[in-house]
């Protein structure tokens, strides 16, 4: 994204300048916004790195962001590094946003109104922002992000030498990530005559299907060749050693 300047009265984000939310539950997640933020000097205007106004008018409905950035300088009235002003009855949920206190010259997530329910938001260097690590850190949030939802299909994170985290395959090559697997378990009876069976949660941030195998061990040696079962749960009928 480049950098966006608005006139008088108006909301201005890097990302989004007014979200409005209304009747259902959204999300706005693994985004992030480079450029810089200008808004004018009035109170009643919003500026935020990411977002200038998120209104959550729905009273049970919950607005979650997460898992974005911004780099770019936030200057206006009421100013934010993610977000300029929020306001509505309903929740507004801020987690793991990062905002770059170098370029933007603040360390507030909300420039004011309510406060949201943040965690794990905070304030970095632009260094920090461009090593390797805050790169891992978007990636394993993403893949949280699917373990938590299998119909998310989020991208993955690509770092890049000297300059901030991209998506990967947006605009750049893609490049072919590892797949993750968590919660994985065994039910059943180890015993002979019985059936074992492996489940587990998987993700790829590059939208691949999952082509999974798994191999059984007893006392270290492997007792049967790779098996195959369907997507996340494999089953193998134990028997009496050859």
């Amino acid at each position: 994204m480049g950098s966006v300047t608005a006139s008088d009265g108006d909301c201005v984000g890097g990302l989004i300048g007014y979200l409005y939310v209304w009747g259902n539950d959204v999300t706005v997640a693994n985004c992030s916004a480079a450029g810089n933020v200008t808004g004018s000097d009035e109170d009643k205007d919003y500026s935020g790195g990411l977002i200038g106004l998120a209104e959550n008018t729905s009273s049970g409905k919950t607005l979650t962001i997460t898992n974005c950035y911004a780099a770019g300088a936030v200057e206006g009235g009421s100013t934010g590094g993610v977000l300029g002003h929020t306001d509505g009855s309903g929740v507004l949920a801020v987690s793991d946003c990062f905002w770059n206190s170098d370029a933007s010259g603040t360390t507030a997530t909300l420039g004011n109104g309510s406060n949201p329910s943040d965690t794990g938001t905070i304030s970095m260097t632009e260094s920090d922002m461009k090593d390797a690590a805050f790169n891992d850190t978007l990636n394993d949030k993403a893949l949280d992000l699917i373990f938590e939802d299998n119909d998310l299909a989020l991208k993955g994170w690509k770092s890049v030498a000297g300059s901030y985290p991209v998506l990967n395959g947006v605009g750049n090559s893609e490049k072919n990530m590892m797949p993750a697997v968590d919660n994985v378990e065994i039910s059943g009876e180890a015993e002979q005559g019985k059936v074992l069976t492996a489940s587990y949660d998987y993700a790829d941030l590059n939208g691949d299907s999952d082509q999974s195998t798994c191999r059984w061990y007893r006392g270290g040696r492997r007792r049967r060749n790779q098996c195959r079962g369907d997507s996340g749960s494999f089953g193998f009928e134990l028997h009496a050693d050859p």
